[in-house]
């Protein structure tokens, strides 16, 4: 098979990398991301880009969305409650809470975070919050706290930018010229 060929002869993998390659595509044994938010898409073109790296990831996992409701009628304090207790119900997997507060990574550290992940586990979770944040709940049993910076951003255009960063990770991890 010239496909193959072409892959064991390439070296920028080794034999290892070739097993479990291997191993993965034949048993189909794919690791899971769930992105879990507050909110639905509205706008046309996020739901297009969010629809076009979610495409792009189910090449090397399994992923999928689950969107929970706002509750922006209650009080801040009380929404960020029910919030929080709707994605702890969600979550059952190694959870990445985004959050300002947490820690910035490059592309290639969160590639190597996200490899180290499918080794040690087969799913992860990443939440994001609702215009109030995460509850406090979340971010106390969140595994990890992630940042994409000190700036703040539309939740709707952090799904994007989510997504997108995990397709990169995930392209550098593959060896795929993606990231450059």
């Amino acid at each position: 098979d010239k496909k193959l060929d072409f892959y064991f002869g390439n070296p920028r993998h080794n034999r290892v990398n070739d097993f479990i390659y291997l191993y993965i595509r034949i048993f189909q044994i794919m690791f899971k991301i769930e992105i879990i938010c507050i909110g639905k898409l509205k706008e046309n073109y996020f739901k297009d880009a969010e629809k076009e790296y979610l495409k792009r990831i189910t090449r090397f996992a399994e992923i999928g969305v689950t969107e929970l409701p706002e509750y922006g009628y209650l009080s801040e304090a009380k929404a960020k409650e029910t919030e929080g207790e709707n994605i702890l119900k969600a979550v059952n997997s190694y959870m990445f809470a985004l959050d300002g507060r947490g820690r910035e990574l490059s592309s290639e550290e969160f590639s190597l975070k996200l490899e180290g992940l499918k080794n040690t586990c087969s799913k992860a979770a990443f939440v994001i919050g609702g215009s109030d944040g995460l509850a406090e709940s979340v971010i106390q049993k969140a595994d990890f706290l992630l940042s994409f910076g000190k700036f703040t951003y539309p939740r709707q255009l952090m799904r994007v930018m989510l997504s997108e960063q995990i397709y990169r990770a995930l392209t550098i991890s593959n060896n795929i010229a993606y990231h450059k």
